[in-house]
């Protein structure tokens, strides 16, 4: 849930002073993302993952991957300042 934060006096801040919580916006995003990537790949046939909707489209599971790794800069490079989680030694 989006929130916003009390003023810095402690008090509750009058409606023109609230700040958006944008780090809780971004962590909601995130995970309304990732919920949604996996509840959909976990039923793809491989039919269906290697299946274009359009010929000149990408297939099914490249757009899945596409989700994750964009996920994976997000949080790593961009918000962390680390190399993301595919670009490390194992």
């Amino acid at each position: 849930m989006i929130t916003y934060e009390r003023s810095f006096s402690g008090a509750e801040p009058e409606a023109s002073e609230k700040v958006l919580n944008a780090i809780g916006m971004l962590v909601q995003q995130l995970e309304t993302v990732n919920l949604r990537l996996h509840h959909v790949s976990k039923d793809v046939a491989r039919a269906l993952a290697t299946a274009k909707a359009a010929t000149r489209a990408n297939p099914v599971g490249f757009l899945l991957w596409h989700m994750a790794r964009s996920q994976d800069w997000a949080v790593q490079t961009a918000m962390r300042g680390v190399p993301e989680v595919v670009r490390r030694r194992p």
